[in-house]
């Protein structure tokens, strides 16, 4: 009896050892290390920013003169416009109310580029001020524009307008960029409230 005892606490104690030791071993096999974590890390960032030089590159195919990238005080008084739009649109925390006027520098963006724009910014993109690129147009008094807007968990998108020089209002054209279900996700949390406006208003 003594024996079967002694027997019986060994295998138990083999069990724990081998236990322990395939616990080990996982964690070795399947646990990243600090650099493999960072080596992650930066394969992640390559990936983005190539996603977000590609996003560009189909902003810029739009314009009229790509190749006329303008400097000085043409993009600060571009950027001046964009901010004073950023500004007005971050006030508010859903669509109910926002509109196109001449004092947000609006007054020549359709509903549509509007709502898409102003969801962009209510669910958290920032605009990056100093990757703004302005170009020239075929238009004398028109500046076309490319801006980026960025997400610390999605995708970069960029936005592409033109810019009246006399008005200093802004056409918002188009998105270039998939914000990865944030767009559809905005949507489907501030429309409600711009329906029943519509329907109140009727």
């Amino acid at each position: 009896m003594k024996l079967l005892k002694q027997k019986k606490i060994l295998i138990s104690l083999a069990v724990v050892v081998i236990f322990l030791l395939a616990r080990l071993i996982n964690q070795m096999w399947f646990q990243p290390t600090e650099s493999g974590l960072e080596e992650i890390t930066s394969r992640k960032e390559v990936v983005e920013k190539k996603f977000e030089r590609n996003v560009v590159k189909q902003a810029q195919s739009t314009l009229e003169k790509p190749e006329e990238l303008l400097e000085g005080q043409a993009v600060e008084n571009v950027r001046d416009s964009i901010q004073v739009a950023i500004d007005y649109l971050s006030e508010f925390k859903d669509l109910v109310g926002i509109e196109p006027t001449y004092y947000n520098r609006l007054s020549i963006t359709d509903d549509e580029m509007l709502q898409t724009l102003a969801t962009m910014v209510i669910v958290g993109y920032q605009w990056d001020k100093d990757r703004l690129m302005v170009y020239g147009s075929q238009s004398e008094n028109v500046h076309q524009f490319v801006f980026s807007m960025s997400h610390p968990e999605r995708r970069t998108i960029s936005f592409v307008g033109n810019y009246v020089i006399g008005t200093q209002q802004l056409e918002i054209v188009s998105m270039k960029g998939n914000p990865i279900g944030d767009f559809k996700k905005g949507l489907d949390d501030l429309t409600p409230n711009l329906e029943k406006k519509e329907q109140e208003e009727k």
